[in-house]
């Protein structure tokens, strides 16, 4: 996944400035984020030089600015100008030189789930845990967050309306829609990868089947059309595809199917029940749980085209659940144990398997930060469910949440 950016435009005198780059012509410190008051602060504090990336409206061309902390005013130099014209209020000179403008990339955030303002609802708060903010407040219940691939919105389920359905909103609450509007209970939402379409399970038509639907809730078409139950649709990397599990043919096996409904294809084939399809981030293989009972599962890994079927963790007795890929696609996160939770990550081939959080209490739900770098996870080892964060060696741990009611049901931003 990609970070998301921003691109922050302000107006000072006669320039309208778009703080997105340094350039590195002179000798400046590095410069990423803020506005021209900071950069004009920190030039001046600092009696320095800063040159930044900005947008001149007049010509709809990047051009190069410079805030010199030295200077007691601006002006706009073109070309070779040693003098230029001046810029009121700024102390600083714009180049006619073309620059390549780089959008700001902004820190992840997490959306989580927390009963501690007395019913369920939907929360953010930075990747550190600071900013904890409530962005869902109704008597219903709230869950499964879910972010837009580039970060702007959330799409969750609500039974606000008296069912399950599906909502979306901004990032920050605002602007809140009920995209699936129908009797029957809709929820297991899942982004295509383009933030164009969504992919869940619906009730509506007497048992649960796969539907999509574009991203504002405009042309709902059921995909799958049996008589059993469908479940948990997962997009292939590249969109064309979605993994689901189904228990059509007797019992639990995984399917996919093309992003259309046609092709459905049975991939697995065992007396077992099959379920929770995670694609690789290159999109050949496919890992799942596979298990008589849920005090039996292990995780099995396969080709998209469901040969070579191999089981990664292989301990009977023991369940293991939730595989999830690295962005990178080197390892795997999982939870098990025999009664309470840890949270393990092993390689793609199932080799290399270590307990990373090892602790007393219950910790599921493991979910790789967008870098790779860290893995945020639900534990309850402090009396109730919270939120924590480690590195991806399990070093680190930090409760992030930190609060006397529940938190679960995370998902980290683009």
């Amino acid at each position: 996944m990609n970070a998301r950016s921003k691109l922050g435009v302000v107006t000072i005198g006669l320039v309208s400035c778009a703080v997105v780059l340094v350039s590195a012509c002179v000798d400046a410190p590095t410069q990423t984020s803020g506005d021209i008051e900071s950069l004009l602060t920190a030039a001046h504090d600092k009696q320095e030089k800063i040159e930044i990336c900005h947008l001149d409206q007049d010509n709809g061309l990047y051009r190069t600015l410079v805030i010199n902390g030295n200077a007691e005013q601006g002006h706009r130099r073109h070309g070779d100008d040693q003098k230029g014209e001046e810029v009121p209020g700024m102390a600083g000179y714009v180049f006619d030189t073309e620059c390549q403008p780089r959008l700001i990339e902004e820190p992840p955030r997490i959306a989580f789930v927390s009963d501690r303002d007395g019913n369920f609802e939907i929360y953010v708060m930075d990747a550190d845990g600071t900013e904890q903010t409530r962005l869902t407040d109704d008597p219903g219940s709230d869950g499964s967050p879910r972010w837009s691939p580039d970060g702007t919105q959330i799409a969750f389920r609500s039974d606000r309306d008296g069912n399950v359905e599906i909502y979306v909103m901004n990032a920050d609450g605002t602007g809140l829609v009920n995209l699936t509007n129908n009797p029957g209970d809709d929820q297991g939402q899942q982004w295509s990868p383009d933030g164009t379409q969504i992919a869940f399970t619906s009730s509506r038509d007497g048992n649960d089947e796969i539907y999509v639907m574009n991203a504002d809730g405009t042309g709902q078409t059921r995909l799958t059309n049996d008589r059993s139950f469908d479940f948990d649709p997962q997009w292939s990397p590249d969109g064309t595809q979605i993994a689901f599990y189904s228990s059509r043919d007797g019992n639990d096996e995984i399917y996919v199917m093309n992003a259309d409904g046609t092709g459905q294809t049975r991939l697995t084939n065992t007396p077992e029940g099959d379920r929770s399809p995670q694609w690789s981030p290159d999109g050949t293989q496919i890992t799942f749980t596979r298990g008589v009972t849920q005090v039996t599962l292990d995780i099995y890994i396969m080709n998209a085209d469901g040969t070579g079927q191999i089981n990664l963790t292989n301990e009977p007795g023991t369940s293991f659940s939730d595989p999830q890929w690295s962005p990178d696609g080197t390892q795997i996160a999982f939870f098990g144990g025999t009664f309470l939770a840890d949270v393990y990550v092993m390689n793609a081939d199932g080799t290399g398997r270590v307990n990373l959080t090892n602790a007393p209490g219950d910790d599921r739900e493991p979910e790789w930060s967008p870098d790779g770098a860290q893995i945020a996870f639900r534990a309850s080892r402090d009396g109730n469910s919270e939120i924590y964060v480690m590195n991806a060696d399990g070093t680190g741990q930090v409760n992030l949440t930190n609060h006397p009611e529940g938190d679960f049901g995370l998902d980290w931003s683009p």
